[in-house]
């Protein structure tokens, strides 16, 4: 008897929680049934927080690796690319009164040929009072356009200036030109070049690849 005693109060216990859990259940459904409306409201507005991470995050990620792939692409581009020098030689002696040659001599210093599409050239002779008159070119003129350079060939290029005071020493002479060329890439690239000649010796080259 005792046994059959301690079931049915054992069964009695079980059937209890079972009930209990039932309106803890109950009592939940009804909560939710009452604050449905706050409930989808916190849902959607979780949904948009993470909607909004989510999007931060892949907009930050696109741009780090649009900013990765650019920097590639300068790397690739600054180590696949021409670059031609240009320097000034010293004066070519000539028979024409009033007249001096300069020798251009141009070198691509890239890995990759380089086709020149366009140049000018320019020399001015500065006067007693700074004052700036253009010298003009003498036939025949020359051009380097159509030219191709291989990485490391040199080319020469005769250009010959005309003036009035062109052989007065103490008078500065600038010259200023500026060739364009393009790699493998079609890509247009640049040199600028300034030099100033004062009496038998230069006092300036300089130029600046672009």
């Amino acid at each position: 008897m005792g046994g059959l005693n301690e079931s049915i109060i054992d069964c009695s216990e079980l059937a209890g929680k079972e009930k209990a859990r039932k309106g803890t259940i109950g009592m939940d459904l009804t909560w939710l049934n009452t604050n449905s409306g706050a409930v989808t409201a916190i849902a959607a507005v979780t949904g948009v927080v993470i909607t909004a991470v989510y999007t931060i995050f892949t907009l930050g990620l696109w741009r780090q690796t649009k900013k990765q792939a650019e920097i590639t692409r300068h790397i690739f581009e600054a180590s696949n690319r021409p670059y031609v020098s240009v320097r000034a030689e010293e004066p070519r002696k000539t028979r024409a009164h009033n007249s001096r040659s300069f020798g251009f001599v141009f070198q691509n210093m890239g890995n990759v040929p380089a086709d020149i599409t366009a140049w000018e050239v320019h020399g001015t002779l500065m006067d007693y009072h700074g004052h700036a008159q253009p010298v003009n070119q003498m036939e025949p003129i020359q051009n380097p356009i159509g030219r191709s350079l291989a990485p490391r060939e040199c080319a020469m290029l005769e250009v010959h200036f005309v003036g009035g005071d062109l052989p007065t020493p103490v008078v500065p002479f600038r010259l200023s030109a500026r060739v364009e060329y393009r790699g493998v890439a079609l890509l247009t690239y640049h040199t600028e070049f300034d030099a100033e000649r004062t009496g038998e010796s230069w006092t300036k080259q300089g130029q600046r690849m672009r």
